[in-house]
């Protein structure tokens, strides 16, 4: 259930970063993508090294976890945008049929 409220938790906080950003500028978009990607991975490892020291368990148990709670909510924040450039290539090539 924690790990399922982590994953959620990230989800949520890069929606709301992207909220902040203003959506037609490229660069501010990578921007905040790059800093939640980090922010969120100083969150899975302080929740691993919590998980290590309040549970006891060992790091192999615990390092699957904490890279599914990282990797759920950076893999949004990973995707490259698409290219304004291919889109309209797209719609030629379509429109030729």
């Amino acid at each position: 259930m924690r790990t399922l409220l982590f994953i959620v938790g990230g989800l949520f906080l890069y929606f709301l970063l992207l909220l902040t950003t203003q959506r037609s500028d490229r660069a501010a978009l990578r921007r905040t993508s790059l800093l939640f990607i980090g922010i969120w991975f100083l969150v899975a490892v302080g929740n691993l090294v919590f998980g290590i020291s309040s549970t006891g368990g060992s790091v192999a148990d615990q390092v699957p976890i904490a890279a599914l709670i990282f990797a759920v909510p950076a893999a949004p924040a990973g995707r490259r945008p698409p290219d304004d450039r291919n889109l309209r290539a797209n719609s030629v090539a379509v429109g030729r049929w």
